[in-house]
């Protein structure tokens, strides 16, 4: 049953990414020639309503989301820092940020490591949708920045950019890694997060704020409460989480600080805060409870809820065909 589940799944997802690329991206490219203005503002439409898709099919196929803290400002131009949990944490960041969005007019853009611009569908619209791909070589990455940051303040449109400052999942070797990183620094062990890098960060900040495009940081803290897909294997497999809590805490451009050591401790504790909430979440399975607002979840539109009833007859008829076998 979880297998067919999983089979679904990455099949909808899947030829969604392909069909919208074929159908939609491709058709509207001659815009590019026109004004890259008017041609980001379709890729930025399109990439938005598309986002309604997965949210629609995890809570179809049963993943339920409890988002508490503040609300996701649409027309905030910020920053989104984020632990990563699993490989698979973009998956379930859409649905997360369609939820805590005050208004569905958000412009979410990733940045990510540069093999995934070569996977066939979604690192190609990623691509044409402006995400920014990085190579973990310093020299290149802080022009790659740069150059982002300047586009975008041109454009004139309020974008929220989400950076992993762990740089990379958590996994029993990446924490391995981690930890030898904390005895060199003489730093505390962490065994829920990843240390956090903070050149990219830091220069990413300030070079929003150099440039006075910036609002707010939003700190989002993600965990599973139950399935853990680490990797995109496991949601093939069917192995979707039936719970993911996510906490999301503002912070206003005043309240963040513009020097790079200011910058670099801001980031290092709200890192030691998520370490102390998902331990104790671990132990308690109680999550961000002390003054923290649940946000009600948004309702889902007509059409997708066309789409839910399609994906709830195909589980009905998948566990009837195991139940006859």
């Amino acid at each position: 049953m979880n297998l067919l589940i999983g089979i679904f799944y990455c099949t909808f997802w899947y030829s969604s990414i392909l069909a919208g690329y074929a159908l939609l991206y491709c058709p509207i490219w001659p815009v590019l020639f026109i004004s890259n203005k008017y041609y980001r503002k379709l890729t930025d439409l399109i990439f938005r309503f598309w986002e309604l898709y997965p949210t629609a099919m995890l809570h179809y196929f049963g993943t339920k989301f409890i988002i508490t803290g503040d609300h996701i400002l649409h027309d905030d131009r910020a920053i989104i820092i984020m632990n990563h949990r699993t490989r698979t944490d973009w998956n379930f960041l859409w649905p997360i940020v369609h939820y805590a969005s005050d208004q569905l007019n958000h412009n979410l853009k990733f940045i990510l490591k540069d093999p995934i611009k070569f996977f066939p569908g979604p690192g190609w619209v990623m691509q044409l949708s402006c995400f920014l791909y990085i190579k973990r070589r310093w020299d290149e990455d802080r022009c790659k920045i740069k150059n982002l940051v300047e586009y975008i303040s041109s454009l004139k449109r309020n974008y929220q950019i989400l950076i992993f400052p762990e740089g990379t999942d958590l996994t029993p070797k990446t924490l391995e890694k981690s930890h030898q990183y904390a005895n060199k620094y003489n730093l505390k062990k962490y065994y829920q997060v990843l240390h956090p890098r903070t050149a990219g960060f830091c220069f990413l900040v300030n070079q929003l704020q150099k440039r006075k495009h910036f609002d707010a940081i939003y700190d989002l803290t993600i965990v599973y409460a139950d399935h853990i897909p680490q990797t995109e294997h496991d949601i093939l497999k069917g192995s979707l989480p039936n719970q993911i809590y996510c906490h999301i805490k503002r912070y206003g451009s005043t309240e963040v600080p513009s020097t790079e050591e200011e910058l670099k401790t801001f980031l290092t504790q709200k890192w030691m805060d998520k370490e102390y909430e998902l331990a104790n979440f671990e132990k308690t399975n109680q999550f961000f409870i002390k003054n923290s607002q649940l946000i009600p979840l948004r309702t889902m539109l007509l059409g997708l809820h066309i789409l839910g009833l399609f994906i709830r007859n195909l589980r009905y008829q998948a566990l009837k065909k195991q139940n006859n076998q």
